[in-house]
């Protein structure tokens, strides 16, 4: 029985990180199809997004039958119900590139504003801290959990840069407005995309209690103070543990 419930949550783990690794590869692809103008990658991101959300239900359902049939306690009943909030953002991160595909539709059809720089670099961090933090998470490492916190700023000040420069452009050129709020809304996405990732990474030691884990005495609040993640939503949730104020 207990071999068999061990094997049950390897299960639970592994189908998270699928879906991770399938999130992160929705990110690359949504981008690559603005990058290279390519209109058949943004419809297949789209139609991908079903299996995210069929791994977000599958998560949901061994969740729920493992707190209910098997009763865990400690540890296992914080991966379990941590595991249950974290596909919930993931999904969402899924939506968001779905977001961003429709735009890059749209945006494929007339010339570039300017030359697409900072987006790719957004994109490529977003997609580096969901794998952090989702790594954190089932190592049960708080310290990368801190690691993957520490980047939000770098994905902030590239959205920042970006709203400038396209303001810029549409005072300069008012027929740039409408691809230019399209780009301000991509950059928007992709903040809200490495968001979630943030709670997994606070959620990374919230499982394990060791002594040096800042959740080992309060939990989540005190981590939740020593850390960033509490700005961020979407990847900064995932590190986080999926704790809410």
């Amino acid at each position: 029985m207990h071999r068999h419930f061990h094997e049950e949550l390897e299960t639970l783990k592994q189908t998270l990180l699928a879906m991770g690794g399938l999130v992160e590869d929705q990110i690359r692809r949504v981008m690559q199809a603005l990058l290279q103008g390519d209109d058949t990658l943004a419809p297949d991101v789209i139609e991908h997004d079903r299996q995210v959300n069929a791994y977000d239900v599958e998560v949901d359902e061994t969740g729920v039958n493992l707190l209910a049939l098997r009763q865990p306690a400690a540890s296992d009943l914080r991966f379990i119900t941590t595991t249950m909030k974290i596909v919930t953002d993931l999904e969402r991160i899924g939506d968001q590139a779905v977001n961003i595909a429709q735009r890059v539709l749209e945006l494929n059809r007339e010339p570039p504003v300017k030359p697409y720089i900072d987006l790719p670099r957004m994109a490529e961090k977003a997609q580096r801290m969901v794998k952090g933090s989702l790594d954190a998470f089932v190592g049960r490492d708080t310290q990368a959990a801190r690691r993957v916190c520490a980047e939000d700023a770098e994905v902030d000040a590239l959205r920042e840069q970006i709203f400038r420069e396209l303001l810029t452009y549409m005072m300069e050129d008012p027929r740039t407005i409408p691809r230019a709020i399209r780009l301000i809304l991509l950059s928007r996405f992709l903040e809200r995309d490495r968001r979630p990732r943030h709670q997994h990474r606070r959620d990374g030691g919230l499982h394990g209690r060791s002594e040096d884990d800042p959740t080992h005495a309060g939990l989540s609040p005190l981590f939740q103070r020593a850390t960033p993640c509490h700005r961020g939503t979407g990847a900064l949730r995932v590190a986080r543990g999926g704790y809410e104020p």
